[in-house]
């Protein structure tokens, strides 16, 4: 991966972000004229799937978004700083996430590198835990966190539970996790504007804990569900 010669401000966020998070970058943007590079780092699967669309493209180190549901997120972003005269780049890039941060950080020559994520959401807790330690101890650039308040978090549980059911119907998994699948979907009809149901999410913890699986993306998203219970007191 060359180094460019222009300047950039790398953004590293993960959906949900809103436009309105990332104001601090967008005066930043406009104050030093430096153009955005957006970037999320995938999951293994997604990186596959970006494999297989962009052919013969590496997307380990170059590309932009895929226009599809999938990034719709980041492309709303990208629109957000187009509105405002700002050139911005989305790329979706597979790999550990601090090595593919430092890595673009030198490569896309970045003035200044931002942290974006709701540190009480699963999906950030790599952007705004373990990895903000790492990233703060071995930059060469500068770094700007930008936490963000977020949703109840209720709302990332159920999200949470929604990513488990979907992971066992795209693995085809229903034979093995038919019980946890049940569970997971009778927690998803509780009342979900009232919150987690407390006796639904025990019967999916409990499910949670008789299950076993060595497939990699269903075994996050057990974690990630067992998170919140965890943080529920269940």
């Amino acid at each position: 991966m060359m180094v460019g010669t222009e300047r950039t401000i790398l953004v590293a966020v993960q959906p949900p972000t809103e436009p309105a998070d990332l104001e601090p970058v967008f005066e930043l943007a406009t104050a030093t004229g430096w153009p955005i590079r957006l970037l999320t780092v995938s999951a293994p699967e997604t990186a596959a799937i970006e494999r297989d669309v962009e052919g013969d493209v590496d997307v380990a180190y170059t590309g932009s978004v895929d226009q599809s549901a999938e990034h719709g997120p980041l492309v709303e972003l990208q629109a957000a700083f187009g509105a405002r005269g700002i050139d911005a780049q989305v790329d979706v890039l597979p790999g550990p996430t601090v090595d593919v941060l430092l890595a673009c950080a030198e490569a896309w020559n970045a003035g200044l590198v931002v942290l974006v994520g709701r540190s009480h959401l699963v999906d950030n807790r790599r952007i705004l835990g373990s990895v903000l330690t790492t990233v703060l101890r071995a930059a060469t650039r500068p770094v700007l966190v930008l936490p963000t308040a977020g949703p109840d978090p209720g709302a990332g549980y159920r999200a949470a539970v929604e990513r488990l059911v979907d992971v066992i119907d795209r693995n085809d998994h229903d034979e093995d996790a038919a019980e946890l699948r049940e569970a997971a979907v009778e927690q998803l009809v509780a009342e979900p504007e009232a919150g987690p149901d407390r006796n639904p999410a025990r019967r999916l913890r409990d499910a949670l804990h008789r299950f076993e699986t060595d497939h990699p993306t269903l075994t996050s998203a057990i974690n990630d569900v067992s998170y919140y219970l965890s943080g529920m007191g269940i």
